[in-house]
């Protein structure tokens, strides 16, 4: 059973990179239902609330009670370092839906773990985001074999 307080949160982000600041705040602002989004980095920030469109975003840094604010979210959006990716999947994937980064993984060893997870019931619940291979992928592979 989810522990009730004043941290219920609509999506709760790990990670507050490049991507996180430019683009998926304000995609998320941009949506029509007003949302309570809270970021978690390992960095401190010095704004503790900010409102982009019809969200507002509260920043924390990750800490003991971090599980608490991700507990109580429909949504975690784990957008760390691939390295830290299998830690935050295996941690929540039972809790809330998850939408991660690809590459999913860092390296050979972790690839079993995620395979397990894979082959659970539980992966239902995690959506795979693939914008790296449309910014990334796609035109590399152009620029090395465009035909």
């Amino acid at each position: 059973m989810k522990e009730r307080g004043d941290y219920k949160y609509n999506i709760s982000v790990i990670g507050n990179g490049e991507i996180v600041q430019n683009r998926l705040k304000h995609a998320i602002g941009a949506h029509n239902v007003p949302l309570r989004v809270a970021v978690m980095d390992i960095k401190e920030r010095t704004c503790e609330t900010e409102r982009v469109g019809n969200a507002k975003f509260s920043y924390y840094k990750i800490d003991d009670s971090s599980s608490k604010r991700v507990l109580s979210s429909n949504i975690v959006w784990i957008a760390t370092p691939s390295s830290s990716h299998l830690t935050y999947l295996s941690k929540y994937i039972n809790t809330s839906y998850i939408a991660i980064e690809k590459p999913l993984i860092s390296n050979k060893t972790e690839l079993s773990a995620l395979l397990n997870l894979y082959h659970s019931n539980l992966w239902s619940r995690v959506f795979c985001l693939g914008y790296y291979y449309l910014e990334k992928a796609l035109p590399l592979t152009f620029l090395y074999n465009p035909l």
